[in-house]
């Protein structure tokens, strides 16, 4: 798929890929001659227009920015995304965090910047670089805790930084997106799945740092949350949740782990076997050898009941 780096261009290229001509397209929207001079970049258009023009082609924003690769929001987190995604090593580690976006974002410097401290403070943190990242730090926290309506940049960033941030913040904001959840009903599946996402590191984060009374909080709603019709093709998710609340209790010597463990435990085998994913049976093998390593129940742990 070719990839552009202006509106008109990228609108063009999916019209024609659509078949449609300049006429058809504009019709009732705008004029043929507007189109045309919108497509050469030789004019702008409102923001209406525009949606009732994609709307026309029978195309998504998504899949507009699939081909537009100018300054947006969205390439900006593609950038993030990328950059630690495909990072393997110390070395390309290193390579991403000094990698710039290839636009400066004259419209949003601060987002840029942000970026760039949050690949930075990510990657000193997890792969225990010896970087003084206290600045860096310094503006992801502030930014996050001033900015009192997340969209997905902010719950990008903070999802790459959570294990820095202060375990009271963490908890604050767990809460809050549980409260999205529960009663926004504007959003859409891939927003709430990026949510719940977040919520399983945030529960990962909270129980290491032994805030247990927020951990289970956190546990009884998301119980409840994937009891819904919503969420049911959300098998992943919903594993990694049970793998983390296993965890929990069995850092905490709660003998609900063992139950939990092995109901785990046989849905990674389940997946490894139906579906003949290898992946699964290495899942499952670290899933094992991470309980003999945190049980604190005091009952070694077996799969037989």
């Amino acid at each position: 798929m070719e990839v552009f780096q202006t509106y008109g261009a990228a609108f063009k290229y999916l019209r024609e890929s659509h078949g449609m001509t300049i006429k058809k397209t504009a019709e009732d929207i705008v004029s043929p001659q507007f189109l045309s001079r919108f497509e050469k970049d030789n004019s702008s258009i409102s923001l209406e227009n525009f949606s009732r023009l994609l709307t026309r082609l029978g195309i998504t924003w998504n899949d507009f920015f699939k081909v537009y690769r100018g300054e947006s929001t969205e390439y900006l987190l593609q950038h993030l995304y990328n950059a630690l995604n495909h990072s393997a090593n110390d070395i390309d580690i290193l390579e991403a965090a000094r990698k710039k976006p290839a636009f400066d974002f004259k419209d949003n410097p601060v987002f840029n910047t942000l970026t760039a401290d949050a690949i930075r403070v990510y990657s000193n943190a997890a792969y225990e670089f010896d970087w003084d990242v206290s600045e860096e730090q310094k503006r992801l926290s502030d930014y996050l805790n001033q900015t009192d309506t997340w969209g997905e940049v902010e719950r990008s960033l903070y999802q790459l930084i959570l294990q820095t941030l202060p375990t009271e913040m963490v908890a604050y904001r767990g809460q809050e997106l549980c409260n999205s959840l529960k009663n926004d009903l504007s959003l859409s599946m891939e927003e709430k799945r990026e949510i719940v996402e977040t919520l399983l590191e945030t529960l990962r984060y909270l129980s290491r740092e032994k805030k247990n009374r927020e951990v289970e909080r956190l546990i009884v709603f998301m119980t409840e949350e994937f009891k819904k019709p919503g969420y049911l093709y959300y098998s992943s998710e919903i594993l990694l949740f049970k793998m983390q609340t296993a965890y929990h209790y069995f850092r905490v010597g709660d003998m609900r782990a063992h139950d939990m463990a092995r109901k785990v435990y046989f849905m990674f085998d389940r997946m490894e076997k139906d579906f003949d994913m290898s992946i699964m049976g290495k899942g499952k093998e670290n899933f094992y050898i991470t309980i003999q390593q945190i049980n604190k129940t005091g009952v070694e742990f077996t799969l037989e009941d």
